[in-house]
């Protein structure tokens, strides 16, 4: 991820535009190369018209997707893509039904938020109605009728590292504080993780804490967590 360093108290490493899904790079465990993974997808495609990407709030889905947009263009030339929020007004299944129609792939963003009517109109189009047509979608928890790819979880290395990227765009001294809280906040929402690495806090949620802290470090507030102690 590359980050304009803007000049003055305007900076903040882990403000929205800097962590926003569209600007971050989405990053696999070392075990994962990301083009083998692009290609296992693909070839999952031949045996499945729908497939899903899972995991809890706040651990990747949507940058994943942002980071697949370019590739999946590339393999299908022709890609559909549809985020849906809790407070967007519920659509309908003949209307949901449509979303398929003359695509090559459909993504959605946020799948479990359609009505379970719509839900299963777009898996009967595409499972029971020959189509080229596939489908990739995003959701918190298993789906019916569409089978699990991948699932995101809250990854401690991994979002260290990143972490550890944006505050290197800091003075030393900022620096060396924000460390220290990052490191106390980690553990937190670290012990806070439930079995299965559905965690009750996320990646999200941890760096809007950071960008919290850091605010309160330039007006000069102690930046150390709550409950926790000064090392």
């Amino acid at each position: 991820m590359r980050l304009d360093i803007v000049s003055g108290d305007s900076f903040n490493p882990f403000s929205t535009r800097f962590v926003r899904p569209d600007q971050m790079q989405y990053r696999f465990s070392q075990a994962i190369d990301p083009s083998d993974w692009v290609h296992s997808l693909v070839d999952r495609f031949q045996q499945e018209p729908a497939l899903a990407v899972i995991g809890p709030h706040g651990t990747g889905k949507t940058t994943l997707l942002h980071f697949l947009m370019p590739r999946l263009e590339t393999c299908f030339g022709d890609v559909r893509y549809v985020r849906l929020s809790s407070w967007d007004q519920p659509i309908r299944p003949t209307e949901a039904a449509r979303w398929v129609a003359g695509q090559r792939l459909l993504v959605i963003d946020g799948y479990e938020q359609l009505p379970a009517a719509s839900r299963l109109a777009i898996v009967a189009r595409l499972k029971w109605r020959p189509s080229e047509t596939r489908m990739l979608v995003t959701a918190h928890r298993r789906q019916w009728l569409v089978p699990t790819f991948f699932c995101t979880h809250w990854d401690a290395e991994i979002v260290s590292e990143l972490t550890a990227e944006k505050l290197a765009h800091l003075p030393i001294e900022q620096q060396n504080a924000m460390r220290q809280v990052a490191d106390q906040l980690a553990q937190r929402f670290v012990a806070g993780s439930k079995p299965g690495g559905a965690a009750t806090a996320n990646v999200r949620d941890y760096w809007f804490s950071l960008y919290d802290a850091y605010e309160e470090l330039r007006n000069g507030a102690s930046v150390f967590a709550k409950g926790t102690t000064k090392s």
